[in-house]
């Protein structure tokens, strides 16, 4: 059986349940088996338990640690809490980290002499949340919700699935064909997944609702913006007019009242008159106006 390759699979993360793999293990010697640890939890190693002197483990091609069936682990200094082991001399990793990931060799030592070795490639994973997966939208147009999906998974060896009614694809972007029917993204690593769901439709709605309401928004403002020109123009040309009417004097040859008439008949008298009723109708306070008016209309010139 030297050099044949197996996967183990995914490893449980505590040590109540690590027993129930070593029925896998069995006669592993000359084999080398694939395992999944997770970040922060434990993994175990297991050898086999039959006629065993002693174990060397090596990692990465560095010595870590010596033990044996019924014998205390000696770690080295860089691996001290790191390291334990079981009664039969399995390794026991614990807060597995990405610098524990690697190959773990098991140089094993039977009692008759005889010599084996087990090997064991090490990945550790992450556990995946909803947190992980990231959704993007590429629209193609509002109005008909026509638009692509992409989705992404942190971390290494993530597969995404994205699954709507009966379509099922494994990839990680997918045209939308029923806006208003649920989009489920699955992300799967080799030791966890997580799903997050979306209705293309609704993102649709929305948009075109602010669409409208922006629309709305602008020809409101524009209406505003209109009438109150036109009102202040009206108010500017209501003024001018009135200017304009104050600074117009009474004419010289306007007839004063009858009772201003001193010499009825004759032209010098008329404008003697004339000139009389000019003054009492240009009075200072009117005067003052004119002035008053003249000023403002030069201010808006």
């Amino acid at each position: 059986m030297t050099g044949q390759k197996i996967k183990i699979g995914i490893v449980p993360p505590d040590l109540g349940r690590l027993g129930a793999m070593h029925s896998q293990c069995d006669n592993l010697c000359g084999m080398t088996a694939v395992v999944y640890g997770t970040y922060g939890g434990i993994i175990r190693l297991p050898v086999e338990n039959a006629g065993i002197d002693d174990i060397t483990w090596i990692h990465n091609n560095n010595r870590i640690a010596s033990t044996g069936p019924q014998k205390t682990i000696h770690v080295t200094s860089l691996y001290n809490g790191k390291l334990e082991s079981d009664q039969n001399g399995s390794l026991v990793i614990k807060n597995l980290r990405q610098e524990d990931e690697g190959t773990y060799e098991a140089s094993i030592k039977f009692q008759d002499g005889n010599m084996c070795t087990v090997t064991y490639k090490l990945r550790v994973y992450r556990k995946l949340s909803v947190d992980d997966l990231k959704i993007e939208l590429n629209v193609h147009s509002h109005e008909l919700c026509q638009m692509t999906l992409n989705c992404t998974g942190s971390g290494s060896d993530v597969t995404i699935t994205w699954i709507c009614g009966g379509m099922n694809v494994t990839r990680n972007t997918v045209n939308v064909t029923d806006p208003q029917t649920p989009y489920t993204c699955t992300a799967q690593n080799p030791i966890s997944g997580a799903s997050k769901s979306i209705t293309p439709g609704t993102y649709c709605e929305n948009a075109n609702r602010s669409g409208t309401g922006i629309g709305l928004g602008i020809s409101f403002g524009i209406g505003i913006i209109i009438t109150t020109i036109a009102i202040t123009s009206y108010l500017i040309f209501k003024r001018k007019r009135r200017c304009l009417v104050h600074l117009q004097p009474p004419h010289l040859n306007e007839r004063a009242p009858s009772g201003d008439q001193t010499t009825p008949n004759s032209n010098l008298g008329d404008k003697i008159v004339g000139a009389s009723y000019l003054l009492r109708q240009w009075a200072p306070s009117e005067a003052f106006q004119v002035a008053e008016c003249k000023d403002h209309m030069e201010s808006m010139v």
